[in-house]
């Protein structure tokens, strides 16, 4: 008997054994198996650690990538980094904190605008703004006081600013200001009144628009979104309700604006709306939630990326096209916000933001898609 109990005792053991090292008994287990397989199945091009906020391309195609991560892979980039088709490489030490816009100059020569203050070695400061010349970065004047949160330039190569910052150089700027490649200046005489500019964007006659959480300039109702002629700042009809966090215009010069925003002027406008100078219109019934990039491809079509699920009808996943009576989606879409999208050379499109999947493959933070699939960069 006494051996008989031994014996019962032993397999009881065996079945735990086999029952808990199979992880039949544990909760949340598939964290662990999804994280194996992310890590292996996930190419060498998209393992960066952390959101993407900002993506632009060389005149070589080479994308440049901006954000919260601070690793690829083994690599070390510290909040910027270069992927060049094949491999990722850091741009000098990188920055001490988060980069929140990117543009290319005329010369080749890449900005960058963000949180940042230091290069990461904390040896150079740079306050919110540098330039990358393709070996060494370099401050653009005193920079700001605060956060960068766009960038653009002009056909003339001033590079416009916008952000949270009052202080530009030694200038009182705030939330905008201008840079001619030797000092910073203010965009007009009046002041932008206590509020973010999120969005930059030019038409064809050169005309600034911005986009924000701000009410007025100086005297002038300007309802989260402006334009400056050179000379005056003007409102766009009443405005939109709340902010607006992305700007695109298109080639007929009109304006699309998306945020989080559900109205535009009078109308009922679902996080995205067009304004063609006059007044403002809807996109179909629009979509479910907040828009925070914008852009078009070579034949019109508008891209939207952001943290909603559906557009109309529609599921969309974060992003999705509109080809100017209809919404479409791009295959499944992404598992969480898109917060920046841009186009290459070669009419591809990038979308970064926090997404690490599209329902069956991994991407990390950052897909390209080719007009019919995602795959990594």
């Amino acid at each position: 008997m006494k051996k008989f109990s031994i014996l019962i005792l032993a397999i009881v053991c065996c079945l735990l054994f086999v029952f808990y090292t199979t992880g039949c008994g544990q909760s949340g287990t598939t964290t662990t198996t999804t994280t194996t397989s992310t890590t292996t199945t996930i190419s060498s091009g998209s393992t960066l650690n952390s959101v993407v906020k900002a993506i632009a391309f060389d005149s070589s195609g080479d994308l440049y990538v901006g954000g919260s991560f601070v690793t690829a892979g083994a690599t070390s980039l510290n909040y910027i980094g270069k992927w060049d088709g094949a491999t990722w490489s850091a741009l000098g030490d990188g920055f001490d904190k988060d980069v929140n816009a990117l543009a290319f100059d005329s010369s080749g020569n890449l900005h960058a605008g963000g949180a940042f203050t230091w290069e990461s070695t904390l040896t150079t400061a740079f306050n919110y703004t540098a330039k990358w010349n393709g070996s060494s970065w370099s401050a653009l004047g005193a920079g700001f006081d605060s956060t960068v949160l766009s960038l653009l330039f002009d056909s003339a190569g001033n590079l416009y600013a916008g952000g949270g910052f009052t202080t530009a150089g030694t200038v009182s700027a705030a939330y905008l200001a201008k840079w001619n490649t030797a000092a910073w200046s203010a965009v007009g005489s009046s002041n932008i009144n206590s509020a973010n500019v999120y969005a930059l964007a030019f038409d064809s006659s050169g005309n600034l628009y911005i986009g924000g959480s701000f009410t007025a300039i100086g005297s002038t109702s300007a309802n989260r979104v402006a334009k400056w002629d050179g000379s005056s700042w003007f409102g766009l009809g009443a405005g939109l309700n709340q902010d607006v966090n992305a700007l695109a215009i298109d080639s007929s010069d009109n304006l699309y604006v998306g945020g989080v925003f559900t109205t535009a002027g009078s109308l009922s406008a679902n996080y995205i709306a067009k304004w063609n100078g006059l007044v403002w219109s809807t996109l179909g019934d629009g979509l479910n939630g907040i828009v925070n990039t914008l852009a078009f491809d070579s034949g019109g079509n508008l891209y939207v990326g952001g943290n909603f699920t559906s557009a109309e009808t529609t599921t969309v996943n974060r992003i999705a096209k509109w080809n100017g009576s209809s919404w479409s989606a791009l295959g499944d879409g992404l598992n969480d916000y898109v917060k920046t999208l841009a186009f290459n050379s070669s009419g591809n499109l990038y979308a970064g933001g926090a997404f690490t999947w599209e329902v069956t493959s991994p991407f990390a933070y950052i897909a390209k898609w080719d007009g019919a699939s995602w795959s990594n960069p």
